[in-house]
């Protein structure tokens, strides 16, 4: 079963925002202490006007993948920089993962490796030698995944939202 990422376009908007929404909020919603504040961060993150500027801007893509359906969404911010280097580092500039969803009857297929394997070769076609990302620090199974594919902790950081925090790892990768 061969796995694609597909360039989104405008006419995917509706089908991103429903999966990233349904897909967060069946991984994630437990982590969220005030409904109100995750209904925020749902609009923030997948409405469609999100998306769409998402889509306009030159730095960003957004994917749909699929097998033989549509079975998730990535979104990839190219040329961005690691966020919280030491005073005394360089700043590394590379892809930011910013999102791999898999609807829930998806997940736990082995679609990860194949998906991993695609970003890393579209961030070097985007002109970056390095990738990275945030993960929450509350979710074991996606940091011993981004480890095995060769990602480094590089550092805690914290997530904010108007009543909570919640720790997140930052990971990278040279290319």
């Amino acid at each position: 079963m061969s796995l694609r990422l597909h360039y989104a376009t405008a006419h995917d908007i509706t089908q991103l925002s429903d999966i990233g929404r349904s897909s967060y909020r069946h991984h994630f919603a437990d982590r969220w202490q005030v409904e109100s504040e995750l209904a925020q961060y749902l609009d923030e993150e997948f409405s469609p006007e999100a998306i769409q500027q998402g889509l306009r801007s030159a730095q960003v893509d957004w994917f749909l993948i699929s097998t033989t359906e549509v079975i998730g969404l990535a979104k990839l911010s190219y040329q961005q920089t690691v966020p919280n280097v030491q005073a005394d580092q360089q700043a590394q500039i590379g892809t930011q993962i910013n999102k791999i969803y898999l609807l829930p009857e998806h997940t736990g297929q082995g679609h990860g490796d194949a998906i991993f394997r695609k970003i890393e070769q579209l961030a070097l076609e985007h002109g970056d030698d390095y990738i990275w990302l945030e993960v929450l620090t509350s979710n074991p199974q996606a940091r011993q995944f981004y480890e095995s594919c060769g990602m480094q902790f590089i550092q805690q950081t914290l997530f904010h939202s108007a009543t909570q925090q919640n720790p997140m790892d930052l990971f990278g990768k040279p290319l």
